[in-house]
């Protein structure tokens, strides 16, 4: 008698969050290892390298565009140095300039004008007076600028602020001495007076700034709160609603922008859109002192770095709304910032330790010449409509109609076949003149609808318009037909 072995128990599948478990495991790793990678790609981001002029301090950094070339200043505790290599090597700029006494600086303040890179103007220690000197070729060679009245030596010798500015277009050049503020309109050769500063009783220190767009627009203070004049200085009001005693520590303005500048105040910076009627302020994450440095992006306005008082970098991508750290001196004192106007691609740091650089992606500008330029071309197929009216005012003197209704369709067709060709590009406006020329040649080819004699004798001229379908008009007049 056989006996049947029992079946084994089918196998019960697992519950639902013991079958989907793994997966859950895999796809929040998933997720999560872009979050994960971030200190790996934080930790093997490049640094700022050493660049240049190691083991000097300095002080200030100017990098600009000449030509293909990246024209690099910078001034050290005793000497002007210029680079024509992106800082590979550097030559004195500054042996046309007076030797520094023992202890103090000859170099007082010195700027470069941003349409000529090789155009340098600086404000130098003679003996016992202070004069301008100016440079045309990097400093390789030096001239004497005009004197401006009222310097005696005796109040030169005092300590006082110095400050110049120069215009974007390098046309006018600004200088403060003491509470005075001055004009030299050809470029350091004759001066005149301006009036006096506001706050200059106890200024040792000035900060000057002139607009990008509008030269009559500046921007000054003395450390504690700020003042701008919209006439070349000849008047003074407080800029807008900033705080009276803000403490401030640098100006800059935008180069491609009319009023828009910015002012670095104690590890926050201001900022107005308006030419310093109304003003906001953003802190710097993390940012620690003064403010002692404002750079902003030559090409695109809204972009700009901050330097903090303890060496950290800062970055702003939309007027300084928001701010994020982007750099890190390390063990040395920062005092400068600049960037590479070619490639766009290196961010320049002076401190006390030379100049260093460091990799940045810098935001592409916008084209400016695009809206702006439509309007104008499309004001000359305007131009083009009004003979519209002067045709249908010629062919009223009888019963011709017929010759109105076939003449002024063919104006307005043209206008609107050219009108087309302009708004791709602004420089198209020349050639809608040449549109004129075809309706005078059309008498040229002889085409067999010229013998359509309207009333008046100069009919040829309304009913040889539809002819020109060919679209080759606007450079040559239409070629005759093939026999």
């Amino acid at each position: 008698m056989m006996t049947e072995t029992p079946l084994a128990p089918k196998p019960q599948p697992a519950p639902w969050y013991r079958q989907r478990g793994l997966h859950l495991v895999v796809a929040t790793l998933v997720f999560l290892s872009p979050l994960l990678a971030l200190p790996i790609v934080w930790s093997q981001a490049p640094a700022s390298q050493p660049l240049a002029l190691r083991d000097q301090p300095v002080l200030r950094l100017y990098a600009l565009p000449s030509g293909a070339a990246t024209l690099l200043y910078a001034q050290t505790a005793g000497n002007l140095w210029r680079s024509v290599d992106d800082g590979v090597t550097w030559t004195r700029a500054d042996l046309g300039l007076p030797a520094a006494r023992p202890g103090a600086s000859a170099l007082l303040d010195w700027t470069v004008g941003a349409a000529d890179p090789w155009t340098v103007a600086a404000l130098v220690r003679r003996g016992s007076e202070v004069v301008l000197l100016r440079s045309q070729d990097g400093g390789d060679s030096w001239t004497a600028g005009g004197h401006w009245e009222g310097t005696d030596p005796a109040a030169a010798s005092r300590p006082r602020a110095y400050a110049l500015a120069l215009t974007a277009d390098g046309q006018q050049l600004y200088l403060v001495d003491g509470p005075t503020l001055w004009l030299s309109e050809p470029g350091g050769r004759t001066w005149r007076s301006l009036g006096a500063l506001p706050e200059h009783a106890a200024a040792s220190q000035r900060l000057l700034a002139v607009d990008g767009e509008d030269p009559a627009l500046l921007y000054t203070s003395t450390g504690s709160g700020l003042w701008r004049s919209q006439d070349q200085g000849l008047s003074w009001q407080p800029a807008g609603d900033l705080p009276p005693l803000a403490e401030l520590g640098s100006l800059a303005t935008a180069r491609q922008r009319r009023g828009l500048v910015f002012a670095g105040g104690r590890a926050l910076v201001f900022a107005s859109a308006d030419g310093g009627e109304h003003w906001r302020a953003a802190e710097l994450p993390g940012g620690t002192g003064m403010v002692a440095s404002l750079l902003v992006d030559p090409r695109v306005g809204e972009t700009l770095f901050a330097l903090d008082g303890r060496g950290q970098i800062f970055r702003s991508d939309d007027a300084g709304q928001r701010w994020q750290a982007v750099g890190d001196a390390g063990e040395q004192a920062l005092n400068a910032l600049a960037l590479n106007p070619v490639r766009r691609d290196r961010l320049y740091s002076a401190g006390s330790d030379g100049i260093w650089s460091q990799p940045v992606v810098l935001l592409a500008p916008t084209p400016t010449a695009t809206a702006t330029a439509t309007p104008t071309a499309t004001a000359s197929p305007t131009a083009t409509a009004t003979p519209t009216a002067t045709a249908t005012a010629s062919p009223t003197p009888s019963a011709t109609p017929t010759s109105t209704s076939t003449a002024t369709p063919t104006p307005t067709a043209t206008p609107a076949a050219t009108a087309r060709t302009p708004t791709r590009t602004a420089t198209a406006t020349r050639p809608a003149a040449a549109t004129i020329s075809p309706t005078a040649p059309t008498v040229e080819p002889g085409t067999p609808p010229v013998n359509t004699p309207a009333a008046g004798g100069e009919g040829p001229t309304p009913t040889s318009a539809p002819p020109p379908e060919p679209t080759g008009a606007p450079t040559l007049p239409p070629t005759p037909p093939p026999r």
